[in-house]
């Protein structure tokens, strides 16, 4: 028996499946080869949890975080499940130009704020603020 595929994607981890689905909403007939099945704790993405730091100053890394931010929506809305739990980022201390970061989040659409340090403190009693904070609001848009 011989069979045709339109395409073939080898690798159903994050970047496999995210391959298949946007292959898929082009119109392509995908077909998602994995080793492994479903819910494995074998790749680099199994877990609850997973950390996505949007500090950046670099203007084309933090515009295709900003598309991929839509993206994840969208797939929420397709899904009708919540697959990313925003809850913010803060940035802070020697090292990091805040100023840059800012304004390229802000060029992107991404909505951040830079907090006093007293208010800093007040929101995370954990951490002692002594240079600027930035605040990486939890929703995408500005």
């Amino acid at each position: 028996m011989n069979t045709v595929l339109d395409t073939v994607v080898i690798g159903g981890g994050a970047m496999g499946s995210a391959a298949a689905w946007a292959l898929s909403r082009r119109g392509r007939q995908v077909t998602l080869v994995e080793q492994f099945g479903p819910g494995h704790k074998i790749g680099a993405s199994h877990g609850a949890t997973r950390n996505l730091n949007p500090g950046y100053h670099q203007p084309d890394y933090v515009a295709m975080l900003a598309e991929s931010l839509a993206l994840w929506d969208e797939l929420e809305q397709e899904s009708g499940v919540q697959l990313l739990a925003r809850t913010g980022v803060v940035n802070h201390g020697p090292g990091g130009d805040l100023q840059k970061i800012a304004a390229a989040l802000a060029d992107a659409g991404i909505r951040a704020e830079f907090l006093h340090l007293a208010e800093a403190g007040e929101r995370w009693r954990g951490i002692r603020f002594d240079q600027q904070v930035l605040h990486i609001c939890p929703t995408a848009a500005s």
